[in-house]
């Protein structure tokens, strides 16, 4: 089965907010399910500027925390899309979802297309006890978070 989440941002154009965007998602994916695991990028490329100068840097493999340190460090200005990142959380691959030269939207996504009926659930519902900006799609139907 397949699930689509995704998250609201406040500037769809700026990559270093989609980016922490696609890294709130992991971490709701990943407190949907028991036992815990900690999730990791599977394949993962940026453009990202340290005191102004621009560099490509591979995420691939790398822990949550360790990513959101490095966003510390530096400004994300663009997230690869010939190749769609992609993170390994509880075992299954989800994908980002839209990422390119032209968003128009004002959310980001990740979509995973092998989940069981039991995931969908336990996922729809940490989405709707989450905050607004959350909201999953299956099955032609749309929720949001309530908090």
């Amino acid at each position: 089965m397949e699930a689509v989440i995704s998250k609201k941002v406040s500037n769809i154009k700026d990559a270093h907010i989609r980016l922490n965007a696609y890294l709130d998602i992991v971490e709701l994916i990943s407190n949907s399910f028991e036992p815990k695991t900690e999730p990791k990028s599977s394949y993962l490329m940026v453009t990202a500027e340290k005191d102004g100068i621009p560099e490509g840097k591979y995420l691939g493999n790398k822990g949550i925390e360790e990513i959101r340190e490095y966003l510390k460090e530096v400004k994300i200005t663009g997230i690869e899309y010939s190749i769609p990142g992609s993170f390994l959380i509880h075992n299954k691959l989800w994908y980002i979802q839209g990422e390119g030269p032209a968003m128009f939207w004002n959310e980001v996504s990740l979509v995973c297309s092998t989940l069981s009926p039991e995931e969908v659930v336990k996922l729809k519902e940490q989405v709707v006890k989450s905050s607004k900006d959350f909201s999953i799609q299956f099955g032609g139907k749309k929720f949001t978070g309530e908090a």
